[in-house]
């Protein structure tokens, strides 16, 4: 870990600072009913001890960037935002915020995200369930809301000590272990991922991860996104492929000599393509490929806890 964690004991739970995160802090007595009216989820669910998934969209229904979100109890949110979006979010919402009574503060020098994780559960946190909030380590720590299996977020303060996570037993990661175990589970974060007005939030499965509320009022996208559920179908998802080498972004997938989608991001083995799944069933392509990425065989990962292309609740 970049701050030299040093596990004590042979804890399965790993812990990895994410230098790619930032954190905004939105505050004012109409910080929550701002933010309503443009994110994606309701934040009337939102409380101290409960926290959430969201996003920011374009008025076209593109995503601009997916966030966490958490309540102080002293007052104001935190919203969690992939690090070199965070300027670019700052100067939106100042644009958006007219004569709202807010603030919107860059706390990336105050507040550092850490990634907690690991299948033998998590040390300190015992009982925490997906979208909890509560304090732990000298910080906050949340559930991730999005997936169980994605384990916490912790956010300290910079000059935190770092013991209690140490005598907890936690062992160092480093953001590669992080976003390999993303990957494994088929979630995408941060703009490597979700390139800003590339994806509509539906394809980024924004909705089966816990990030879109369809009940709640008017946000910016809300249109569009609402009747891409309803009505006109959802033709394209984001998942995750493998293929070695792993091909570039751009790079178009291909199946029977079709067209079937291209690489969103790569790193390492693995990555995320966006993928027609009108296609796929229609040259019936299984849910592990295969695919051919320029001449290299690819495989798709599906994650299961998304719906199979032409299933009911999934795409087309």
């Amino acid at each position: 870990m970049a701050d030299g964690i040093d596990a004590k004991d042979g804890s399965g739970a790993r812990a990895a600072a994410l230098g790619s995160r930032g954190v905004l802090a939105v505050g004012g007595p109409e910080a929550k009913s701002f933010l309503q009216g443009l994110l994606t989820n309701d934040l009337g669910r939102l409380a101290p001890d409960r926290g959430l998934a969201a996003a920011l969209l374009t008025p076209q229904g593109k995503l601009v960037a997916e966030l966490l979100l958490i309540e102080l109890a002293e007052g104001g949110l935190l919203l969690e935002a992939d690090e070199s979006l965070v300027p670019m979010l700052q100067k939106k919402l100042t644009l958006y915020r007219l004569r709202a009574k807010v603030t919107i503060a860059d706390e990336r020098a105050r507040v550092r995200v850490y990634a907690l994780f690991g299948a033998g559960g998590l040390p300190g946190l015992d009982g925490l369930v997906p979208g909890e909030a509560r304090a732990a380590f000298g910080g906050l720590a949340l559930g991730d809301p999005r997936l169980e299996g994605l384990g916490a977020r912790l956010y300290l303060p910079t000059e935190e000590s770092l013991e209690p996570l140490l005598a907890a037993g936690y062992a160092p990661a480093e953001e590669g272990d992080w976003r390999g175990h993303r990957l494994a589970l088929g979630v995408a974060e941060g703009a490597g991922d979700l390139p800003p007005e590339r994806l509509f939030a539906l394809e980024a499965n924004l909705a089966e991860l816990n990030a879109v509320d369809f009940r709640k009022g008017c946000y910016v996208g809300q249109e569009l996104t609402a009747r891409m559920r309803h009505r006109a179908g959802l033709k394209k998802r984001l998942v995750p492929v493998a293929a070695e080498p792993f091909p570039a972004q751009g790079t178009v997938l291909r199946a029977g000599g079709r067209d079937v989608g291209e690489i969103v991001s790569s790193a390492g083995p693995g990555g995320f393509a966006l993928l027609r799944t009108d296609r796929l069933v229609e040259e019936g392509v299984g849910l592990d490929g295969p695919l051919e990425a320029d001449g290299t065989p690819a495989r798709i990962r599906w994650p299961d806890w998304l719906a199979a292309p032409g299933a009911e609740g999934g795409a087309p």
